[in-house]
């Protein structure tokens, strides 16, 4: 627990260092993880949560900045959001996209289905992938390969749906295109519709 006081702000810039007390040498990897800050039960005010995430190369940083999301900013079998829809992908020389979906509500239970499907720029269905969440697995990356690898179509200005949702509990999902010369990340979240 962090206590955090009026207009203060919390920043530390090896936030999986600093909270698992790791050793400046520690070479883990740690992937497919995510941060979930949830505020005391008392609290009235609203906190501002952001990230980043970044390589350290020699010629500087490379990376973005992430926003923080809540089960509003999600899609779920039971709400009025039902789908997750993220438009303008691309998978080729320039450019590899990974997407990440998660539960959106802190804490939650149970399970979610989905089926993660991607369109080309036509409106074409050129493959579908079915995924699952839950408490112990409630972050997944589908990487360029895993989501793009092996269709053969024009691979530019594609679309992913999340839809087909099962269970009660929300996702959130965004998408990140990598430059293939900088290195550099553009980053862009999943819009969440009826």
């Amino acid at each position: 627990m962090i206590n955090i006081g009026p207009n203060q702000v919390v920043q530390a810039s090896d936030f999986v260092g600093l909270w698992l007390r790791l050793p400046a040498d520690d070479t883990t990897n740690y992937t497919n993880a995510y941060l979930d800050v949830t505020p005391d039960a008392t609290n009235t005010d609203p906190i501002l949560v952001i990230g980043r995430a970044f390589n350290n190369q020699p010629g500087g940083n490379v990376g973005l900045q992430l926003q923080g999301f809540t089960a509003d900013d999600g899609a779920s079998a039971t709400g009025t959001n039902r789908r997750l829809i993220l438009t303008g992908l691309h998978s080729n020389a320039a450019y590899r996209t990974n997407i990440a979906l998660f539960l959106a509500a802190p804490g939650a239970s149970g399970t979610v289905g989905a089926n993660v499907k991607v369109y080309d720029v036509s409106g074409t269905l050129l493959k579908t992938k079915t995924v699952g969440l839950d408490a112990y697995n409630s972050f997944i990356q589908l990487n360029d390969g895993d989501l793009f690898g092996d269709i053969t179509a024009q691979k530019d200005n594609l679309t992913v749906v999340v839809d087909g949702l099962s269970g009660t509990t929300a996702i959130g999902g965004y998408g990140t295109a990598i430059d293939a010369i900088s290195g550099d990340a553009t980053y862009a979240v999943f819009q969440a519709v009826p």
